[in-house]
């Protein structure tokens, strides 16, 4: 493990929740990664436990991403200087591409920000962010930053019982490739967020990257389909 981050807990009725961002080489087979989300799972709920804490290892969610060498990798310095930013609640979607046959790049990538903030503060942030990575990777030419509202925290959560809705979400996953199985689908509603979780099972040879790409496509689609619902892929060696 390279790193974590994104370690965010909230509270539903009497359980602890808690969701966790780990980064892993991006070599790394699929089924090494997901051992070791595994034991990280197990760690974090040793812990928690010896704080006096009660949480159940099912209520433990570590999801897993791919970074290459620090030092060489242009996205990696991206995403830690817009990171610290004042303001900014989340990077990703970064892309980093060659323009031409010259040594310049252009980069582009997405930042979330607080849902109520105005045109103006956002655009603020956007500012800063590029004065924090320009110069960064060498070559860089244009920065385009794309604003997102930060998704909610969601409390108080309730199953949703629609057939169709899991469904038409197991068909989108299926139809993805390389994946073998979808487990379960599990639908939630809190207020006027919808919460949709979904278990795939992939070939346990791929690596770390390739399972990140085809969930996050999974996820794009969903959300196409549910707009404004948050949406989580767990992915496991089938």
């Amino acid at each position: 493990m390279l790193g974590s981050d994104e370690i965010k807990m909230r509270r539903v009725g009497r359980e602890i929740f808690v969701e966790a961002t780990i980064t892993l080489p991006v070599e790394i087979i699929f089924e090494n990664a997901h051992d070791i989300s595994a034991q990280v799972e197990s760690n974090s709920a040793n812990s928690l436990a010896s704080s006096g804490l009660d949480v159940k290892p099912r209520n433990i969610t570590v999801h897993f991403e791919p970074t290459g060498d620090t030092d060489q990798q242009p996205e990696f310095i991206i995403e830690k200087a817009a990171s610290r930013v004042s303001g900014v609640k989340g990077v990703h979607n970064i892309l980093v591409s060659k323009i031409g046959k010259s040594n310049s790049v252009g980069i582009s990538f997405h930042i979330q920000v607080n849902r109520s903030a105005t045109l103006t503060k956002a655009h603020s942030i956007a500012n800063a962010v590029e004065d924090s990575i320009r110069g960064r990777p060498k070559g860089a030419e244009t920065i385009t930053v794309h604003l997102e509202p930060l998704m909610p925290e969601i409390s108080g959560i309730e199953p949703v019982v629609d057939g169709k809705m899991q469904n038409s979400v197991r068909e989108i996953a299926l139809a993805t490739s390389d994946v073998n199985k979808v487990g379960k689908v599990a639908t939630y509603k809190a207020g006027n967020v919808l919460k949709i979780d979904v278990a795939c099972a992939f070939n346990s040879e791929m690596t770390v990257e390739q399972i990140h790409e085809r969930v996050s496509d999974i996820e794009k689609q969903i959300r196409a389909m549910y707009p404004g619902s948050i949406v989580t892929i767990h992915a496991e060696p089938s």
